[in-house]
């Protein structure tokens, strides 16, 4: 049970410096979401009265999740299924679940890392105010999480090669940083894209974090949000640890 815990936490661990590592995912993880905050809170002004935070804030979070969930895990595992990487982890004693155990806790502690220094740096910079519903807070980036990386890991399991998982998470990440409501709040779009906006994910998380984070609501103003976010990972996480199974597990 030690030597079981000792490899998972080391897992955690290389899992996690694995979302920093990388100059182009740090950037997108932590250095592009502030980027956007430090412009257009310039442009809208460093007034703490300023609703354009009230959706600013949230769309940057979720712009986090996506890049840590979406693009860092689905480029990393298809490089690391076309490298053997994958097939000499899970040919030692370690298994897919525990393994996935490891992925979710270091998405997880991430997470953590992205909320606070998005926060403190709007604070710090235009006096934005903390989440006002933190327990609701927690529940909607945990959500959030699980659907961004569930996203990555099918992206993982099924692109052949870094090349192939980069040319389907990037336009896909463009696509709901833009038509997601995170990059900037879509008022009266043409009725194409408000057939298409509700079936994107960040449109949900944005949404969901709005009304939890900045407006203080409880978590059940956002249970639609939830809900189906909750379902979308379960779905997509289910056929990705299922892949991973048929891929490298002996029977």
């Amino acid at each position: 049970m030690k030597r079981l815990t000792r490899s998972l936490s080391q897992m955690t661990l290389f899992q996690f410096r694995s979302l920093y590592r990388n100059k182009i995912a740090l950037f997108f993880n932590l250095l592009f979401p502030l980027l956007m905050v430090a412009i257009f809170g310039s442009l809208f002004g460093a007034s703490t009265e300023n609703k354009a935070f009230d959706h600013l804030v949230p769309g940057q979070m979720s712009v986090m999740l996506l890049s840590a969930g979406l693009v860092t895990i689905g480029i990393a595992m298809a490089s690391q299924r076309e490298s053997g990487v994958l097939r000499h982890l899970f040919s030692t004693p370690l298994s897919v679940a525990g393994w996935t155990m490891a992925r979710v806790i270091a998405n997880l502690a991430m997470a953590v890392v992205q909320c606070v220094i998005l926060f403190s740096f709007a604070r710090l910079l235009f006096g934005v105010g903390m989440p006002t519903n933190l327990p609701g807070t927690a529940v909607i980036v945990l959500i959030s999480t699980l659907a961004s990386l569930s996203m990555g890991m099918l992206v993982g399991t099924l692109a052949q090669g870094e090349g192939a998982a980069l040319a389907i998470t990037m336009p896909a990440f463009m696509v709901m940083l833009f038509l997601g409501n995170a990059a900037m709040p879509l008022e009266n779009p043409p009725a194409l894209i408000a057939a298409i906006m509700p079936y994107i994910p960040t449109y949900h998380m944005t949404n969901g974090m709005r009304a939890v984070m900045m407006e203080g609501a409880g978590v059940s103003s956002a249970a639609t949000e939830l809900g189906l976010l909750s379902a979308m990972a379960a779905l997509l996480f289910a056929f990705a640890l299922w892949r991973l199974r048929r891929q490298y597990v002996v029977r």
